[in-house]
């Protein structure tokens, strides 16, 4: 006989809860299950018609993904989780899209440092120290400098 797996073992990804369970409220019960899968979603549900509005204002302050009275049927139930899935399928193109965007800039803030030529130089009598320090992770800005055929410096600051 096979052992079921403790959740955190194999974390749940939906969780379909009661709230009036025999020996716990499940409101508790969504709490501990929070603390030890914080990617599960759980959906509340309840037979009880007392205080619905004060259960469904709980499960939404608590972060239950959805809440159900019952009875309810399969197309309802069919369709809770076709969203879950849309929202969670969402949720992982945009962590996709995001890694994708800060590994852009990181390569961009890399390139743009590489422009920047050292902070100290000196050429004859002329010493310069120059500050690089863009506003956000890449900015416009860059400074530069050579010297020139006739002795001079030439200095260029965009």
């Amino acid at each position: 006989m096979r052992r079921p797996r403790r959740s955190a073992e194999a974390p749940p990804d939906l969780v379909f809860l009661d709230v009036r369970l025999p020996d716990l409220d499940g409101f508790d019960l969504m709490q501990r299950l929070q603390a030890t899968c914080p990617a599960a979603d759980v959906v509340l549900m309840t037979g009880s018609l007392h205080d619905m509005d004060r259960k469904l204002v709980r499960s939404l302050r608590e972060r239950a993904f959805f809440f159900l009275s019952k009875p309810f049927g399969r197309e309802l139930l069919l369709t809770v989780f076709d969203r879950w899935r849309e929202m969670r399928d969402l949720a992982m193109r945009d962590r996709a899209h995001r890694s994708r965007l800060e590994h852009d800039l990181r390569e961009a803030q890399a390139f743009q440092l590489g422009l920047i030529p050292p902070a100290r130089a000196s050429f004859g009598e002329v010493a310069l120290h120059g500050h690089f320090e863009p506003c956000d992770e890449v900015s416009g800005d860059l400074y530069d400098y050579a010297a020139t055929d006739d002795g001079r410096v030439a200095l260029m600051v965009c």
